[in-house]
């Protein structure tokens, strides 16, 4: 069985529902399942002063399980999410396969070379699939 862990924001509703419709196409694959950190983590069901470190492990936690074949990023904003940026460093660390998905119109220029994301990031990457055309074959 293979497992995408899908690392995205977590601090709006807009947010959630595009990793909802992310996670949707990629289970109509057989043989993947999913994992996202706000749903999986029972994040809803955590109070107190701990409530961020709980959440910290429990992600560690199942991203050294073994069972995660791939991380897949919803990656926007010129302001990159610093815990999506630790998830990706993580996983590249741990050697886990990267892929970011991106729907803004924000690039990253040095001297003639133009940038998707921080040169950093795509050295990381393994592939660069825009979110856009996933989302014009979803609704269209």
């Amino acid at each position: 069985m293979r497992e995408v862990y899908i690392a995205l924001r977590l601090f709006n509703f807009n947010d959630k529902i595009q990793a909802e419709l992310f996670e949707q196409e990629l289970l109509k694959h057989q043989g993947i399942e999913s994992f996202m950190p706000f749903r999986d983590t029972n994040e809803n069901q955590l109070f107190g002063e701990n409530r961020t470190r709980i959440i910290y492990d429990a992600d560690i936690r199942h991203l050294d399980s073994g069972n995660v074949s791939v991380v897949a990023a919803l990656f926007d904003g010129i302001c990159k999410d610093e815990g999506i940026s630790f998830e990706l460093g993580y996983a590249f660390g741990h050697k886990i396969p990267i892929y970011a998905i991106n729907t803004d119109f924000i690039w990253y220029s040095i001297k003639d070379k133009e940038f998707l994301f921080d040169p950093v990031l795509e050295f990381m990457l393994m592939g660069i699939p825009m979110y856009i055309q996933f989302l014009n074959r979803l609704l269209f």
